[in-house]
């Protein structure tokens, strides 16, 4: 005010009068001021004060505020609302936005409560949110404001957070539901009785018990269901029970409980009181059994309990059962013998007391079952306390009372170590039986005779062409693949086979190859049959003997051919002979019939007989010539000449003397040196000189009583000449043979058996030497006859 005075009033010359109407004006009005402004200070902070007290309101109280402007759509909300809806503070929001937070379940119903509360009716509604992904129950209430004209302004409404009321509200009524559900579905009797003893609960369980319908029992007094002469008895009971606060007891401690069905009669049970006491009110509810099956059971309880005891003791298999101190309760005869530890009876005795070597891992086992876990292992091995390892499998689980908690384990065992070796004895048995009929190429086959399903091993499927995954495991698969000669009798010798009217069942027959043609196939089966002896399977193995068959028929072709030969070489050297001989031997004859007549005269003129005599001599000479010659020609070798493996042949004369069925009984055995060089020569003269000394070996034992023997042949390079290789066949014939004997033996027609031509050995000989060999025969020092030819080896 004086700087006022001083800058400007007093340089303007105002009269005093002015000067001081002028400051007492502005005096008044600074103090108007100085008051007004005070005011508003003070107000300013009674409403933020108050704005504060509010949100601490809302805040408390899980209650937020919102304010609706129509006009400009615009939605305003309090602290609290903004925590409640989870949108941070001061983020704009409309009607639209609002929505959007809302539960998609109850969008529908809050916008049309909403369009009705904006025609008049009361907008008071609950719903739910999505909050951070989480359910949030609110309840909202709104005044909406109109214009005078009706024309809707905006709205002022609240937000209540109602969640943990809903969850409580949710929970009792579920807890309601469940009470009642359990009440009504409850095996027991449940009947509820006001102070005045009077019924009020009567379920499902009490109506069976009692034979009487809850609407009947219902308000009646519970004496009606209890035996006169007990009544005064309980009635005393009871209110001595209200008296005493307890919550709960057990009624009939020390003496049965009755009870009185509708139809009069009595009957035994167990009963459990409580009480409660709500807005001053007590109320009685007791639980209700019915005994009479129980005890009526009591003793077939005892009498199972007993039989369950007995088969555990008896049982064949090692169990035992232990409480949660691994106590024994109770243990087979098994369990005793292998675990005991000189313990005749283990009830009672501690197992780690009884067991105190037991390993880590045993107790690790215990303390899984114990805590409810299931733990088994089908093949384990045990090393007991003496070192001695058993194969067992077993299985350790808890056992639970009746009131489902666990009261122990139950461990039980068996030894399985006879069972493990017989499998590993099998494994090994069906490991060896794979590898061999991997090497001899052998298809499996395996026919489920009840379900028709057939397995073809890998190999089956090569051996006509296919790969595995190239054909399915189907019956059909073999059926269609027969050739059309051999399938109607194929299939009629299985069929035969099954019904038991084929003692075996082993088939040669041919199947249609990939490439079109056919395989000849040997195949054995057998049945596998139920304890019925009805057959269920049926398992066999295929061999592909197609390259054996050609060879068969080859050596078959090959021996009709050389019968043939040696017949025409039979019928051409006798037509030679014969006209060869004819002249020299006509001759002879002629020149004798002279000699002789000039005898018969008397006439014994040397002169005259002598050129006669002479003549007959030159046409024998001449005749032996012929001879000569015919055998230097039919010993002249114009066959094929060809390196021959001897041991080869040697073995492939055995397999012609078993195709021919000579062995019956008897065994040959082959001892060949290894590394033998080859011999030339015409192999089929050779392999028949082989099967000659085989057959007549059978044939000497045979003759001379024996119904088994082994025949032996043996090859190597000569001890006298390195370049010769030996062959040696001997044979166990007991027979004394002198050396004339072993020397004549070759010649032709000699015979030493009863028949034959006698021709075997001479051209075996005969052949021998064709080749530049030679043969001998030997007694043997068990006096059998070994016979040997050398064969030179080639160059």
């Amino acid at each position: 005010m004086i700087a006022v005075n001083v800058l400007v009033l007093f340089p303007a010359h105002i009269s005093a009068h002015d000067l001081w109407v002028l400051n007492a004006g502005f005096c008044f009005v600074s103090v108007g001021m100085i008051v007004t402004t005070s005011f508003h200070r003070r107000s300013t902070a009674a409403l933020w004060e108050s704005r504060q007290d509010l949100d601490f309101a809302q805040k408390v109280g899980q209650i937020g505020s919102w304010r609706l402007n129509v006009h400009r759509n615009e939605l305003r909300w309090s602290s609290e609302n903004y925590r409640i809806f989870g949108i941070p503070k001061g983020t704009p929001q409309t009607y639209e936005t609002f929505l959007s937070i809302v539960h998609p379940d109850d969008r529908e119903y809050v916008d049309h409560m909403w369009q009705a509360g904006l025609r008049g009716a009361p907008y008071d509604i609950e719903h739910r949110l999505i909050v951070a992904g989480e359910v949030k129950w609110v309840r909202e209430k709104a005044v909406l404001e109109f214009s005078k004209k009706g024309k809707l302004l905006g709205g002022f409404g609240i937000t209540q957070d109602i969640t943990r009321y809903k969850h409580n509200e949710l929970a009792l009524q579920e807890s309601r539901q469940r009470y009642a559900g359990i009440v009504e579905s409850a095996l027991d009797a449940i009947i509820t009785i006001d102070a005045e003893q009077r019924i009020t609960l009567f379920n499902a369980a009490a109506e069976k018990m009692f034979a009487c319908k809850a609407e009947e029992a219902v308000g009646e007094s519970i004496e009606r269901f209890i035996p006169e002469r007990f009544r005064a008895v309980h009635k005393a009971y009871v209110r001595a029970f209200g008296s005493f606060g307890l919550t709960s007891r057990k009624m009939g401690e020390s003496a049965s409980v009755w009870g009185l069905r509708a139809n009069g009669e009595e009957f035994p049970v167990e009963a459990t009181i409580s009480q409660c006491e709500i807005n001053g009110e007590k109320s009685f509810t007791a639980i209700l059994r019915d005994v009479t099956e129980l005890k009526r059971f009591q003793d077939s309880l005892i009498k199972s309990q007993a039989q369950l005891r007995t088969f555990i003791e008896q049982a064949p298999i090692g169990i035992a059962m232990f409480d949660r101190n691994m106590n024994y309760l109770v243990t087979s005869r098994r369990w005793i013998e292998e675990f005991g530890r000189g313990y005749d009876d283990l009830t009672g005795h501690n197992h780690y007391v009884v067991n105190p070597d037991i390993s880590a891992e045993w107790k690790q086992v215990h303390a899984k079952a114990q805590g409810g876990e299931f733990l088994k292992n089908d093949d384990d091995l045990w090393i007991q306390a003496d070192g001695s390892r058993h194969w067992v499998r077993w299985v350790a689980y808890p056992w639970t009372d009746q009131q489902g908690e666990i009261g122990g384990i139950i461990i039980a065992y068996e030894d399985i170590t006879a069972r493990r070796m017989a499998e590993e004895e099998l494994y090994t048995a069906q490991t060896r039986l794979a590898l061999v009929v991997e090497e001899v190429k052998a298809g499996y086959w395996d026919w489920d005779l009840n379900t028709d399903s057939v397995y073809l091993s890998p190999e089956w499927k090569r051996q006509i062409g296919f790969e595995e995954n190239e054909l399915l495991n189907q019956w059909e698969e073999w059926e269609c693949r027969l050739h059309p000669d051999d399938q109607a009798w194929v299939l009629e010798a299985t069929d035969n086979y099954i019904a038991g009217l084929l003692p075996v069942f082993e088939l040669e027959f041919r199947l249609r190859h990939k490439d079109g043609l056919y395989r000849w196939i040997h195949t054995r089966g057998a049945l596998l049959r139920d304890h019925n002896n009805r057959p269920f399977r049926m398992l066999g193995i295929n061999l592909d003997i197609t390259h054996y068959k050609r060879q068969k028929e080859l050596r078959e072709r090959r021996d009709k051919m050389e019968q043939s030969v040696r017949l025409y070489a039979v019928t051409q050297t006798a037509a030679a002979i014969a006209h060869e001989l004819h002249q020299p031997l006509a001759a002879i004859s002629s020149y004798s019939e002279v000699a002789l007549h000039m005898l018969r005269a008397g006439n014994w003129n040397p002169e005259k007989l002598s050129p006669i005599m002479e003549v007959c001599a030159q046409q024998a000479q001449r005749a032996g010539g012929v001879i000569r010659q015919l055998m230097t020609v039919l010993h002249e070798d114009d066959s094929l000449r060809e390196l021959i493996d001897i041991n080869f042949l040697a073995r492939e004369a055995l397999d012609l003397v078993k195709a021919n069925g000579s062995l019956d009984g008897f065994n040959v055995e082959l001892e060949l040196a290894a590394g033998l060089p080859p011999v030339r020569g015409n192999s089929l003269q050779i392999e028949k000189v082989l099967v000659n000394l085989l057959s007549n070996s059978l044939e000497s034992m045979r003759e001379n009583g024996m119904s088994a023997g082994t025949v032996t042949v043996t090859t190597r390079c000569a001890d006298e000449a390195p370049a010769m290789i030996q062959v040696t066949v001997g044979d166990e014939g007991k027979c004394e043979t002198d050396s004339a004997t072993l020397k004549n033996m070759f010649q032709p027609f000699y015979r030493v058996k009863p028949y034959g031509s006698g021709m075997d050995l001479a051209i075996s000989r005969a052949l021998v030497e064709a080749h530049g060999g030679k043969m001998w025969a030997e007694q043997t020092a068990d006096a059998g006859i070994c016979i040997h030819f050398t064969l030179p080896a080639a160059s």
